[in-house]
Formats: C-alpha cells, structure tokens, sequence
C-alpha cells in the first residue's frame, strides 16, 4: 500500500474513534460507530497480516489478464440504440416526477410527505414489488445464460445480483409478517431492533443501511469508473463478461443521490443514522425510505438494459457513455 493511501487511512481511522467517543458522550449512534470502528480495525489486522499475499494475488491477476485485450471486436462505448433511448426516457421520466413531486411535498407539507414514505406506506410497498419484478427478470436472464453455456463467471454474476435483489424484495416488507400477521420468532425478538422478522433490523439499523448505500455507490458509479480507468479491471470485465450497469442506470442511481442530499440537508436527516441534524426541528430518517425506493428503482432500472442487451446479444459491447 503506497504511503498516500497509509495516510488517508489513518487519518479515517482517527476521525471514526473521534466520532466513536462523541456518540457515547452523547448517548446515540454508540452502537453504529462501534461496529464501524471494529469492521475498520478488521480490515488494518487484515491488511497488515497478509500484505504480501495480497500483493502476490494482484500480480497474479495481472499477469492472467494482461494478455486479454481490452477491446472487442466492437468499441466499448457505443452510441445508445433507439430501443435504450426510448427506455430510458421511459424510466426517467417517472422517476424525475416523483423526485419533484417528493421534494415539493417535503417542503410545503411535512405530513403529507411522511404518509407518504411511512411503514407499510406507498414507498415502502412500491420499493418491495420494484425488487422482486428485478428478481424475476435477473433469475430469467440468468437462467438463459446458463442454457447457453456462456461464461460460468458471468453466470455466478448475474444469480448473485437475482438473490440480492429476492431478499431485498423481503426484507423491504418484513418477509410479509405484517400482511399474514406472523409472530416474530423468539430469537430474532432478543436481536432485532424493530422486533420483526428482518435481517437489516439485527443489532443496528445504521450498520446495514451505510452498508448497503457503500455497496449501490460501488455498484453504480466505482464500478464503472475503475472500469474505465483500470486496465486489469477492464480486462478482468471484459474476460468474463461481467455485467456493469448501463449508463442510463448509472444515471437513474445519480438522481436518486441528488434527491437524498436534498431531503436529508431538508429534514437535518442526512445520512443513515437515527438523529437529526436540527435540533429546533426534530426529524428522524426522513430520507431513508425515499433512498431505498429510488435504489430499488435504480436496480430495477439495470436489469431492464440487461434484459434488453440479453434480448440483442450486445452483452460483450458495454455503454459507458
């Protein structure tokens, strides 16, 4: 690890215990700040005992790879077809209307705003159906892959992406307990935060919410741009045909970030965590629900184009622009 990134590191490592000792001064967010600062000091052990190994893995990666030629036999970033053009206007669209719409509500109406992203509401409900509609299709796509024989990698790929986005789907409704009036089962009640049948819920909601919007910002903006800037990355994509979201998605997911800035900076709810920033105002994740819909929505978003480029067999042409 080059010294720069040493540096950066520890001064993140500092900042977190900094942040670590206010929440207990302050009796909130302890526990969130806890985990953060254990999974950090993990991942230095971690780092540090096996360096080399490391290393000795990111050389053998370059040397596998380094004979793959980035180009196919077509460009990498190729003009959008008519048939993307007219979808993504078909997705846009709704999403920039309900984005405007959330916003003016958000600022005229405080309460009309929390029906409207409250449990068991229209977001919450909305967001469930968009990831099992994105399960359904991503499981067809990778059912047609693996018929075809195609890249095992990318087949592995594309059946992770369809079981994230199935549980996303349950856990976005509590599996349906409240639907079929469940029990929570006595275990997951000594666990879980929200006393429901849930694994975001187990020991603090903060931790798999920051999580999970580390791993939709890897997915839709780091993901393409060390494609785009990484040769080994780029070659190790194109090897195995792994899939990367269209820039369409990228772009959904990019609107979806604009309008989480807007109502959390609106509400003193910014970020994932259960205190506001305003204390003349009391708000509590305000911005949360509205996030977790436009990722949904987002990810659904992605497996339309991938539908569409499993459908014309453009899979190895990847639009980046």
């Amino acid at each position: 690890m080059k010294r720069n990134h040493k540096a950066a590191w520890i001064i993140v490592s500092i900042v977190l215990l900094i942040f670590y000792a206010l929440s207990i001064k302050n009796n909130t967010g302890a526990t969130f700040f806890l985990a953060i600062n254990i999974l950090n000091i993990t991942s230095i052990l971690f780092v540090s005992i096996f360096s080399e190994n490391i290393k000795t893995t990111i050389n053998h990666l370059k040397n596998r790879y380094s004979g793959v030629n980035k180009l196919t036999e077509e460009p990498i970033a190729r003009p959008p077809s008519f048939t993307e053009k007219i979808t993504a206007f078909s997705l846009i669209a709704p999403a920039f209307i309900f984005i405007c719409y959330a916003i003016y509500i958000s600022l005229i109406d405080t309460n009309r705003y929390w029906l409207l992203i409250k449990e068991d509401g229209f977001v919450e409900y909305l967001s469930s159906f968009l990831w099992a509609v994105s399960a359904f299709i991503m499981l067809a796509i990778t059912i047609k892959t693996t018929n075809s024989k195609e890249n095992k990698v990318k087949t592995v790929v594309y059946a992770l992406i369809a079981a994230f986005m199935f549980v996303c789907a349950g856990e976005e409704i509590s599996w349906g307990q409240r639907i079929f009036h469940l029990e929570t089962p006595e275990l997951l009640q000594k666990i879980n935060v929200q006393n429901e049948i849930t694994l975001h819920n187990i020991g603090s909601i903060s931790l798999f919410s920051n999580a999970f919007f580390i791993l939709t910002v890897s997915f839709f903006w780091l993901g393409p741009y060390l494609f785009s800037k990484n040769l080994l990355i780029s070659n190790i994509f194109h090897y195995h045909k792994i899939p990367l979201p269209h820039y369409y998605a990228s772009f959904i997911y990019t609107m979806s970030i604009a309008a989480w800035l807007v109502i959390g900076i609106r509400f003193g709810t910014l970020g994932f965590h259960p205190f506001s920033f305003y204390e003349e105002n009391y708000y509590t994740q305000m911005d949360d629900e509205l996030f977790e819909l436009l990722a949904a929505y987002s990810f659904f978003s992605f497996s339309i184009f991938e539908m569409i480029r499993a459908s014309t067999r453009r899979d190895n042409k990847i639009n980046l622009r």
